[in-house]
């Protein structure tokens, strides 16, 4: 009876598209971290996925040099693929660009 009421219960909870998808907003910018993430979750590298996870709780946080450190590092991965490097590549450009919107908010004068 409780497995029925979980399913059921469960059903109802689509509420349109999942946020779980498309790019991460952070300063206004888009990061594509969740599409890098799928592309290189089936990598056998246990360094890369390290890597992945510094540079994930790097963005959560905010702390914008420890992702780019983290995606320098996953940058070097000898197992990847162009496309790939070009991913990674294209998400530090993404983080860099939140970092620097971040920093002119910083500097912004209060109202």
């Amino acid at each position: 009876m409780a497995a029925g009421l979980l399913v059921a219960g469960g059903a109802g909870c689509n509420k349109g598209a999942d946020p779980a998808k498309g790019p991460v907003k952070q300063n206004g910018v888009a990061i594509d971290s969740r599409k890098l993430q799928t592309e290189l979750a089936s990598n056998p590298s246990e360094s890369l996925r390290k890597d992945m996870q510094k540079f994930a709780f790097g963005l959560r946080y905010h702390n914008y040099v420890d992702a780019l450190v983290a995606l320098d590092k996953v940058a070097a991965e000898p197992t990847l693929t162009e496309a790939q490097k070009k991913l990674v590549a294209e998400v530090a450009e993404q983080v860099k660009a939140a970092a620097n919107a971040k920093e002119g908010d910083a500097g912004a004068a209060p109202k």
